[in-house]
């Protein structure tokens, strides 16, 4: 990893985290505008909309990244064209089969799955972004693996951009401002900016491309499938849990005693407010996740075992200090968020008991992402399906007996899950070795921090500025041990004897330094490579 890395997971970050803030925004409005009916028919056919779109996209960004990232590893610049070209055969099939299925049974899809004949042509109005977004994947792996963040980047603005823009020209007739019609102009309009976009990205890929031709494209189309397939069988039987157990969590709560208004209170609370705010930094690490993903593949394509373990290290390193900033900072300020914010002293309670989760799902994020590049995504579909078997069990299990909270329980409880499988298959995989005791340190900053802050800094949280303020302090707080640390280990790395510096490499591991051995398999010795 280099200058480009960091800079587009800048990129991607800021972008992520602005788009996300005018989403809220814009729904804001639309809830305004359309009215609360509007918006929940709009709600309903966008769970039949996602499960469109894992089936259309069928795991093809992935495929791509990693085959690009793998031919430019090897030098192998004509073949990143018959990557993309096969890519695009593949989703001509999946997003164009999908599109024709949601053109020709609207009626019964309206009729059976969304309960309402009348909602075909709602269903109709998603065949143009369900097979756009198939396309946009295929370019957005090719310009992540080319390092080329910035285009993704610039594809989604224009989509946002064009998809306000679009929305509030459909919105301003009079008779279609409100009820179904307004649900079906705002699916055109944001129909209307992903094809958009898609072509936006498809300029660009010209672009990128010109005077290069595409050759040897034998096997590639049973390389993308082996890599895809599982990804878009994951999704779709995760979606499937998914919806089964959203939908027996109201059913399970009334099972504890209370009513359904009540249930559905307690669980608009927790899933509407509490979560947006505890996953709102995962903008930041699921652009890091992303750009991941190419680097692994290029070490595993490359043979580098010691590089996969260094940067495995280091990548959960650095995720699980910044996931324990994000611990102390939401943990302290719980209260706060929940009355500024929502102004429900329940939303702050159930972000206090969500905050501890907060590690366990930014580290199994991250080692997800690994485990993609390493090409162990069939692994990671097993993982991911028997996760989301074990969320329903458990809504059945805990809900009826502690209510609520044992919402909260199965969260953590299927988020070590999932995350002990990763690691585990990850270890397996690479050779990584974790190294438990090295988390203590961080563990007791983000203590002290989150303690210090509930002290002295809490109290006089007013105000949004006070709250901004108060947690940029806990992090400077929570950052300065590592800063010391780092200081220390330029110091050692200075002092360290020349022989040692041959036979070690070096680790910063939150600022400090460890010494690993070489690994004999890349020594760059010639017997090694005979062997």
């Amino acid at each position: 990893m280099g200058g480009r890395f960091f800079r587009d997971l800048l990129i991607l970050s800021l972008s992520s985290l602005f788009t996300r803030g005018v989403g809220v925004v814009w729904n804001g409005y639309l809830s305004r505008r359309m009215g609360a009916g509007a918006m929940g028919l709009h709600s309903v056919v966008l769970n039949l909309y996602g499960f469109a779109v894992t089936i259309a996209v069928a795991g093809i960004g992935l495929a791509v990244t990693r085959l690009v990232s793998e031919r430019e590893a090897e030098g192998d610049s004509a073949g990143v064209g018959s990557v993309v070209s096969r890519a695009l055969l593949c989703v001509s099939v999946s997003g164009g089969g999908v599109a024709f299925l949601l053109l020709v049974c609207a009626h019964p899809f309206g009729r059976f799955l969304l309960g309402d004949a009348e909602t075909a042509p709602l269903v109709r109005a998603l065949a143009l972004p369900a097979f756009s977004i198939a396309v946009s994947a295929v370019f957005a792996g090719y310009f992540t693996a080319r390092r080329r963040a910035w285009i993704n980047v610039a594809s989604g603005l224009l989509e946002l951009f064009l998809r306000i823009v679009l929305t509030l020209r459909l919105l301003s007739s009079p008779s279609g401002a409100t009820g179904s019609g307004a649900v079906l102009r705002l699916l055109l309009g944001g129909g209307l900016a992903e094809a958009i976009s898609a072509l936006f990205l498809l300029l660009c890929y010209l672009l990128d491309r010109r005077g290069k031709r595409a050759v040897g494209g034998g096997g590639l189309s049973r390389r993308i499938l082996s890599i895809s397939v599982p990804v878009a069988l994951s999704g779709c039987l995760r979606a499937g849990l998914s919806t089964l157990g959203h939908l027996l969590i109201p059913f399970s709560l009334c099972r504890s005693g209370i009513d359904r208004a009540t249930a559905l209170a307690s669980y608009g609370t927790l899933a509407g407010m509490a979560l947006p705010v505890v996953l709102y930094p995962m903008a930041i690490l699921s652009s890091a996740a992303s750009l991941l993903v190419p680097e692994f593949s290029r070490l595993h394509a490359s043979g580098d075992r010691a590089g996969i373990v260094l940067l495995a290290r280091r990548t959960l390193s650095v995720t699980l200090c910044f996931s324990l900033g994000c611990f102390s900072v939401l943990a302290a300020f719980s209260e706060p968020l929940g009355r500024l914010l929502f102004g429900s002293a329940d939303a702050g309670r159930f972000i206090a008991f969500l905050a501890p989760v907060v590690p366990i799902m930014f580290l199994d994020h991250v080692t997800d992402a690994a485990l993609k590049g390493l090409g162990e995504q069939v692994a990671v579909m097993w993982i991911n399906i028997a996760d989301s078997a074990l969320t329903v069990l458990l809504i059945l299990f805990l809900l009826p007996r502690m209510g609520i909270l044992g919402y909260i329980l199965m969260i953590a409880l299927t988020e070590l899950f999932n995350y002990a499988c990763s690691l585990r298959r990850l270890i397996r995989v690479s050779g990584y070795s974790p190294a438990p005791l090295r988390a203590i340190p961080p563990l007791l900053y983000a203590a002290l921090a989150c303690l210090f802050a509930r002290s002295f800094l809490v109290p006089g949280v007013r105000s949004f500025v006070s709250l901004s303020v108060g947690g940029t302090a806990t992090l400077a707080l929570f950052s300065l041990p590592f800063l010391l640390l780092r200081r220390t280990g330029r110091k050692m790395r200075r002092d360290l004897d020349k022989n040692e510096k041959k036979r070690y490499n070096k680790i910063s591991y939150c600022g400090a330094v460890y010494p690993r051995p070489v690994c004999e398999e890349n020594d760059g010795s010639p017997e090694t490579h005979q062997r």
